[in-house]
């Protein structure tokens, strides 16, 4: 048995999909694999908008994603995992809040502001309890389209860095990637020496490490393209590798690409597109990191804003805002997707993941 984490938006409203029934905040399935069954756990709506999550071993962040004031929320676990006990929150100066990530060895974790473009460290007491900002940073500029999305920054995503000396930004506003040096002493920042920059209107949204640590892959929610870059940990810079698209052809409609995932073992990467509402899946040449695609899974929902892996590489659930549904399915042969095992009714759901 397996547990899936699912959260989302709780208004309905402007930060949602206007007009639909707001979600109820953070639920746990169980997942059978061999039979798939799925089965609701916990329901907790103790936060406004948590439209993502973060697991430590000892519980879970929330973001409170809202146009006023955010807060950063800590949960621990209750009755053997399967419930949620909210704990202490943490305000944050900005808007619409919409990641964290816990830094390697739980003491920090750090959040994106959207609207605001800042982003802010956070230290955690006991490994899963807001205590207090240790770091602000505030990104200015404007971007390339102006008349859009990119007037101002829009930090959507931070990553630590595999050797856990530097932090990564993002910021979709500005098409740059910004890497700050760790101090992991005091949670604190100092400016790189370096920006990673992308063409003008991409829109960096999220990143993932391979397993060794050697390349950086960054998914552009407006350009739709999945970019791979080799990383040079003692330097914090990485260097351009390749670029390619999500997108069909002759795809004709509107589409804005989501999430990013590496296998367990970095021998295949995937990426969502919200539009063609699909999982692309790449095949990774783990000396190299060059990727080569070998399928496109139309999903069997719409707006696939997350999805998460089985570590055992058996399924993958995707968090279908769209269409308000959780739908897993099997992994097959190759690393590619297979047939639907599961849904489940989630309204507003924008994040899921595995809990073991």
């Amino acid at each position: 048995m397996v547990k899936l984490m699912v959260s989302g938006y709780t208004d309905g409203g402007i930060l949602g999909l206007p007009g639909k029934t707001g979600g109820k905040g953070i639920e746990v399935f169980s997942f059978e694999p061999e039979n798939g069954a799925l089965r609701l756990l916990s329901q907790n709506g103790g936060s406004e908008n948590p439209s993502f999550l973060a697991c430590t071993p000892q519980g879970v962040l929330a973001v409170c994603e809202q146009v006023g004031t955010c807060f950063l929320d800590g949960y621990r676990w209750t009755e053997g995992g399967r419930r949620l006990e909210k704990g202490a929150g943490v305000a944050v100066p900005g808007t619409a809040m919409c990641h964290v990530t816990v830094w390697p060895g739980g003491k920090y974790a750090s959040v994106s502001n959207y609207m605001t473009g800042d982003l802010a460290v956070i230290e955690l007491a006991d490994g899963w309890r807001p205590a207090r900002i240790a770091e602000h940073r505030q990104h200015t500029g404007v971007g390339y389209d102006q008349a859009f999305r990119q007037e101002g920054p829009h930090i959507h995503s931070t990553l630590v860095s595999p050797g856990g000396a530097w932090l990564l930004a993002a910021d979709l506003g500005l098409d740059r990637i910004f890497v700050y040096r760790i101090d992991p002493k005091t949670g604190r920042l100092t400016d790189g020496d370096t920006q990673l920059r992308v063409p003008e209107g991409e829109g960096p949204r999220h990143m993932a490490f391979s397993p060794d640590g050697r390349f950086l892959y960054l998914v552009t929610e407006m350009g739709s393209r999945v970019f791979a870059f080799a990383w040079k940990e003692t330097e914090g810079r990485a260097s351009f590798l390749q670029a390619l698209p999500l997108l069909p052809e002759d795809f004709a409609g509107a589409n804005l690409a989501a999430d990013i995932h590496l296998s367990w073992d970095g021998r295949f990467l995937y990426a969502s597109n919200r539009g063609a509402d699909d999982i692309v899946a790449f095949a990774r040449e783990q000396d190299s990191g060059r990727l080569r695609r070998i399928a496109r899974h139309r999903l069997d929902g719409a707006g696939p804003r997350s999805f998460c892996l089985d570590p055992k590489g058996r399924f993958f659930a995707a968090a279908c805002q769209g269409s308000g549904e959780l739908l897993v399915y099997a992994m097959g042969e190759g690393g590619v997707p297979g047939r639907l095992l599961a849904r489940a009714a989630v309204p507003q759901v924008s994040f899921c993941t595995t809990i073991l």
